[in-house]
């Protein structure tokens, strides 16, 4: 689920479709969290208290399941979803009232949404087969397409970056320029065997979930320099059998969340020599984590939302648990 938040909205995005995995989440806006723990709600926390969060409301969506959550800017974009349903639907969440949000549908497709990133009053949508949606979202109520990009292969994660979008496209990855929103312009595509899950970006480098093919199938962190977006270049990799689920990286520290595994805390201050600082072992299915130095949050199966104190890297230790999954 993805999610753009205003003052007054959250945009939902209502995703059906059999390939969907529906694993606890959270994320964090400022100081609220929003989290699913397989209830068919949305849980809204106050993390004013870092380690004893006030529930403030929750949205409940039965019979679909809450999906994936981001926030970029103001606002807000959420994928969700019920298994055994292949639509689509565009939702607008009225936020003015957290503990009584108001959801109200304004849009349907036929397609897949995988992937929901905000640009002013524009969302790029990552659509699976059918490209990259382009939406007019300056009425959040009425979004309006404004064009689709073929991207020749699926396009199944979206990160944007100052004027380049960087699309997930299962072997790779392409970089589009959209100083003109509704024109993007494909500047490179890298792609290889490999298939790839996830992309961000922080500063000149881009951080990408990837699996290698036969006959090993690990997963890794692919490190590229992207100073010149037309030349991305593979600067380093972070190695590990387990499946990667997500990464952050904040102020040179790279925290890898592994979804059996724990978390892996790396200094990436020089991308050419990565030391791994600590690690944090927890054999607890999760998939998502946010990080509110010195605390990370990660949603956890049978855990709900874990807080690791990570204040000494070498030595990380569970502070808290918050339990979201009845």
């Amino acid at each position: 689920m993805k999610i753009i938040t205003t003052n007054l909205f959250i945009i939902f995005i209502m995703c059906f479709a059999c390939t969907l995995q529906f694993e606890p989440f959270n994320y964090f806006q400022n100081n609220k969290a929003y989290s699913y723990g397989y209830s068919h709600s949305l849980r809204i926390f106050d993390f004013d208290d870092p380690l004893f969060p006030l529930v403030l409301g929750d949205v409940y969506h039965f019979p679909d399941n809450f999906y994936d959550f981001y926030y970029n800017g103001d606002t807000s974009y959420s994928i969700s979803g019920h298994q055994g349903y292949e639509e689509t639907k565009l939702e607008v969440l009225d936020f003015t009232e957290l503990t009584q949000p108001r959801i109200t549908t304004v849009y349907k497709s036929l397609d897949m949404i995988q992937d929901v990133e905000l640009c002013g009053d524009y969302a790029y949508v990552a659509g699976g087969y059918s490209g990259l949606y382009i939406l007019n979202v300056s009425n959040p109520e009425n979004p309006v397409v404004e064009n689709t990009v073929d991207t020749a292969s699926i396009a199944n994660e979206i990160f944007i970056s100052g004027n380049y979008a960087y699309v997930v496209a299962y072997s790779g990855f392409k970089i589009f320029d959209i100083s003109n929103p509704i024109e993007p312009i494909l500047i490179s595509y890298f792609h290889d065997y490999d298939k790839t899950y996830k992309i961000i970006v922080v500063d000149s480098l881009a951080y990408v979930i990837r699996q290698y093919g036969h006959p090993t199938h690990d997963y890794y962190v692919a490190i590229f320099n992207i100073q010149d977006p037309a030349i991305p270049t593979l600067v380093n990799t972070i190695e590990h059998p387990n499946w990667v689920s997500d990464i952050k990286v904040v102020n040179n520290i790279a925290y890898v969340s592994y979804y059996r595994n724990g978390i892996g805390i790396y200094d990436v201050s020089n991308a050419d020599s990565i030391n791994l600082l600590g690690y944090y072992f927890r054999r607890h299915n999760g998939r998502s984590i946010d990080v509110r130095f010195p605390y990370i949050y990660k949603a956890s199966t049978y855990v709900g939302i874990e807080i690791i104190d990570v204040s000494d890297p070498a030595n990380p230790f569970s502070a808290h648990k918050i339990d979201i999954i009845n």
